[in-house]
């Protein structure tokens, strides 16, 4: 028996989807030859056949062999900008207060995922972890206190691909976390970091080139 969570690639090859079915790993290539199930061709010294992950699925539930899922977790996100703030408590009161708010809720399997970095950073930690659990369908609740806790910018795209996968977003606290003001001064203290990291990268002749550009642009204004 498999399970929904254990299929976690979007394609499977035709051996490995005999494997799952308890067949020989050439029936289901004969299978895709003849166009019986769903497949994607990849060119090569041999003809291979991908079969996407839907079609598995389907095939798992024809034979009766997708097992029972346990249920899905709930997760409550929290995010805080800098380290300092971590350390000044403001992380760990933005998770008592999420507990607090989502007590009203019946909470399944609750696991806290905290973070640290700027909402404009796509590739923070905590956030990589919980989209990954979302994508294979372990997630079924996430619980955070503001919108921008998840994302300065994009909060409907991930919306969107967290309601894909079967996911609900509870925002616990209405209105906005901090006001335009203060969520303008984070956002440019983020920016200047990040083009500070990459120009300390930048060799001297492309630093002048680039000095030069922008000094170009200032003429022209």
């Amino acid at each position: 028996m498999i399970k929904l969570s254990e299929l976690t690639k979007d394609y499977y090859t035709t051996g490995e989807l005999g494997r799952m079915l308890n067949l020989n790993p050439k029936t289901p290539y004969f299978w895709a030859a003849r166009g019986e199930i769903e497949h994607m061709v990849v060119d090569g010294p041999r003809i291979r056949y991908l079969i996407p992950r839907e079609e598995v699925l389907r095939l798992l539930e024809k034979y009766k062999l997708l097992a029972e899922e346990d249920p899905k977790i709930d997760i409550i996100y929290a995010r805080v900008s800098s380290h300092g703030q971590a350390k000044n408590g403001d992380l760990d009161r933005q998770i008592i207060l999420d507990l607090e708010l989502s007590s009203s809720y019946k909470l399944n399997h609750l696991e806290i995922i905290k973070d640290i970095g700027s909402g404009l950073n796509t590739k923070r930690k905590g956030l990589l972890k919980l989209v990954q659990l979302v994508r294979t369908d372990h997630v079924g609740r996430v619980f955070i206190s503001h919108k921008d806790r998840l994302t300065r910018f994009g909060f409907e795209y991930l919306q969107w691909f967290f309601e894909d996968h079967q996911t609900e977003i509870i925002v616990l606290e209405a209105g906005e976390d901090k006001s335009p003001q203060e969520e303008l001064v984070d956002d440019l203290l983020s920016l200047i970091a990040s083009f500070s990291g990459r120009l300390y990268g930048i060799r001297a002749s492309e630093k002048k080139k680039l000095r030069q550009k922008i000094e170009k642009i200032q003429e022209q204004e």
